[in-house]
């Protein structure tokens, strides 16, 4: 699996469509693409415009930056979804730290928060 960094313009997605399962405002994807390659997963429909999704990893380098400036400006606070795109808890998570790092910007905003993996978190 190839691992390559991409700049985040943007982090947190607000949810279209009221979630009455998961209660979710907004979603956030650290990651594009997932090394567990399911194939049921919804990513690898083309409209997400993932080139090799069953050979690499995209890292959005910036995430953290990006979002501290988008949480410091939400008004709503509201839950955040990870998990949805791809798992928080892929195996470069363990290099990366992403999913660690945003949880705590997360409590520290106050944003309430609902994870998905296929992983074993290692908190």
């Amino acid at each position: 699996m190839r691992i390559r960094e991409i700049e985040a313009k943007t982090l947190l997605t607000r949810v279209k469509q009221p979630d009455t399962w998961f209660g979710l405002v907004y979603s956030m994807n650290l990651y594009r693409s997932c090394a567990h390659q399911c194939i049921y997963c919804d990513t690898r429909s083309a409209c997400y415009e993932i080139e090799d999704f069953d050979h690499e990893v995209l890292v959005k380098r910036n995430a953290l930056d990006v979002l501290e400036r988008e949480l410091r400006t939400k008004r709503a606070k509201g839950p955040i979804g990870l998990g949805s795109m791809n798992d928080p808890y892929q195996p470069i998570e363990a290099e990366r730290n992403l999913t660690r790092g945003a949880l705590e910007l997360v409590a520290r905003y106050g944003f309430p928060v609902h994870v998905l993996t296929k992983s074993t978190p290692a908190f």
